[in-house]
């Protein structure tokens, strides 16, 4: 649970991050991994 929470911040973070600097590909190519990761996990 910890370590999802503390994911979940990173991702917030980082997303956060991108929009700010203007890089959104970068933030959807890091969602697409957490979706990957995610999936991997809930199979």
């Amino acid at each position: 649970m910890h370590v999802n929470l503390a994911r979940i911040l990173m991702i917030v973070s980082y997303s956060a991050n991108a929009l700010m600097t203007g890089r959104p590909l970068t933030a959807e190519r890091f969602q697409m991994r957490i979706w990957t990761m995610r999936r991997t996990e809930h199979a």
